[in-house]
């Protein structure tokens, strides 16, 4: 073992080197070399705040700005404690009738009802005091375009704008008022009334009944002139007018048609030539169903098909036939009355085929509704008859009279008649709105004229008769301040206005200026965290139509927003 190495300290081990030392020297030096940088401020002698100043300064401006993230965290939770309303989809998609019946029913019954709205979202719905929803009748996109500046009120109160698939003039109050019951709901309904051994409290259709008495069908009978279509659907409907088809020849008749013009209906039969369509029959009927004229047509060209399962048309009927188009219009030209009405179902088809125009038309087709029904289906579901039942085609005379039994009945009843509705849907039961609102515990008012209030009368709810739209603005606020969850209004003046004689621009403009203002004092009304609904509720028959008419013209439209207090903008 050798000798044990002595412990060596950290300085005892390290030569003194030259190094060192020049460092140890040369540290005072930078010291002096930094107090040689102070800026120039210090030596000119500028003063400089005490510490406890700044520190003042910086306190200061940290309360002020915890006081502005207060007062935002306030507003927000405010607003976390208040309804919101805003769109799911763009402004350019329309929606269905139907989908604002969605957001009144939601709007009301919050999650009681039993569906909500797909084309909007409404927030925190429980929160809701009231709701409003004023039907402005007439008013159609068309006219909204034309004259947004008059509506100033409904531009800034409402932060939803969405467009309304045109709907027929019936449907502006029972589409919008009216709910159709879904089948599991009915079959529940039935399955639960057997398990109680009673009969199912299902609402009950309102029938058409023939035994109505005279002073209602006066109160609802239209003039004849309501029911001819203008020059401008003529051309929408796809009839042939002289300045398209100059080889037409044109009827003896007025300008005008009166209640004392005669309502001649027409029918008729064609089959396939090689140069397409072709008269092959001719059916005209009277008021009185009397047949004034009634006979066989050979085309000029040759048949390639007789349709004889429409038509009833063969060729051994047609082998005899003498007459041709031309003494056919020779005779009609001799037995339409010049201030005639022509009736027809589908009549342009009728007109085309008969190489021939006449101004006064009414077409059963549309007449009940905003698209073509057969003439079949009509007759079924509103003359409680069945026609064109054999195997041997269509029979002109049966149709035309047919088709003159639907214009008559239209007359004589007006929009009091019911909404069509196909075989496969007639059997659901219908209900007011205001019944399904008052079944999950809610009140409502209606404010309306009297014929429009008699489809309710039977509701648990509050029917108030007014006659003006001004009547209706003052009752309506004092309403809003009842206790009715929901409360209705329509306004009627400018429906009236376009359904009269004069539609001057001026008298136009001021209707819809008045009827801005009065959407705004309603809105003003309300309490605040209340949802306000306008419909602007018009059909296809509000609009004189022609050949520059286009599609996104014939739409509503549908405004709606929430009440909130002045102080209190609202936030995302």
């Amino acid at each position: 073992m050798g000798k044990k190495r002595p412990y060596v300290g950290v300085d005892e081990g390290l030569p003194k080197t030259k190094s060192i030392k020049k460092e140890i020297i040369e540290l005072p030096k930078k010291k002096k070399a930094k107090e040689k940088n102070k800026p120039s401020t210090y030596k000119q002698g500028i003063k400089i705040e005490p510490v406890e100043t700044v520190v003042q300064q910086v306190t200061v401006e940290e309360i002020e700005k915890q006081k502005k993230k207060t007062v935002n965290i306030d507003r927000i939770q405010k607003s976390m404690q208040r309804p919101k309303m805003f769109l799911n989809q763009s402004d350019q998609t329309a929606v269905n009738v139907s989908d604002i019946q969605d957001l009144i029913q939601f709007s009301c019954l919050g999650l009681v009802s039993s569906v909500q709205p797909t084309w909007c979202k409404l927030l925190r719905v429980g929160k809701l005091r009231k709701v409003a929803v004023v039907i402005v009748g007439g008013v159609n996109e068309k006219w909204y375009r034309q004259c947004s500046h008059l509506f100033t009120n409904i531009q800034q109160l409402f932060n939803v704008s969405v467009k309304v698939k045109p709907v027929s003039t019936k449907s502006v109050i029972h589409n919008l008022l009216f709910l159709k019951w879904t089948r599991s709901r009915l079959k529940k309904e039935v399955y639960i009334s057997r398990l109680l051994e009673k009969e199912p409290d299902i609402p009950k259709q309102e029938e058409d009944s023939s035994s109505d008495d005279d002073n209602e069908e006066e109160e609802c009978k239209l003039m004849r002139g309501d029911l001819v279509l203008t020059e401008g659907q003529m051309r929408w409907h796809g009839y042939l007018l002289p300045d398209v088809s100059p080889d037409f020849i044109q009827t003896n008749h007025v300008d005008a048609v009166d209640e004392d013009s005669p309502l001649i209906a027409i029918d008729c039969e064609m089959c396939l030539t090689c140069n397409g369509q072709e008269l092959t029959r001719v059916s005209v009927v009277n008021e009185k169903h009397e047949v004034l004229y009634d006979t066989l047509v050979k085309p000029y060209n040759k048949i390639i098909h007789y349709n004889t399962q429409f038509s009833g048309i063969t060729e051994r009927l047609l082998n005899p036939v003498t007459i041709r188009l031309a003494d056919v219009q020779k005779k009609l030209l001799s037995i339409i009355p010049t201030n005639a009405i022509l009736v027809g179902q589908s009549l342009n088809g009728d007109l085309k085929a008969l190489k021939m125009y006449h101004p006064h038309c009414i077409d059963t087709s549309s007449l009940f509704t905003t698209y073509k029904v057969g003439l079949k289906a009509l007759t079924k579901f509103y003359l409680k008859k069945d026609i064109q039942c054999g195997n041997d085609g269509h029979n002109s005379i049966e149709d035309a009279t047919a088709s003159m039994d639907l214009a008559l009945l239209k007359l004589r009843k007006g929009n009091n008649l019911r909404n069509y509705q196909s075989g496969r849907k007639n059997d659901l039961p219908v209900e007011s709105i205001f019944q399904r609102i008052a079944a999950g515990k809610q009140k409502s008012t209606v404010l309306d004229v009297p014929g429009n209030l008699k489809k309710f009368y039977k509701d648990s709810v509050d029917c108030i008769t007014v006659m003006t739209d001004s009547e209706t603005k003052k009752k309506m606020k004092k309403a809003l301040n009842g206790d009715s969850s929901l409360v209705c209004g329509h306004l009627h003046s400018f429906k009236t206005l376009m359904d009269g004689i004069s539609h001057e621009q001026e008298v136009i403009e001021s209707t819809l200026g008045k009827i801005d203002e009065r959407v705004g004092e309603i809105y003003a009304a309300m309490p605040n965290n209340s949802l306000c609904i306008v419909v602007f509720a018009s059909s296809t028959q509000d609009i004189d139509m022609d050949v520059n008419t286009s599609e996104s013209e014939l739409y509503s439209r549908c405004f709606a927003g929430i009440k909130y207090e002045k102080d209190e903008p609202e936030t995302t």
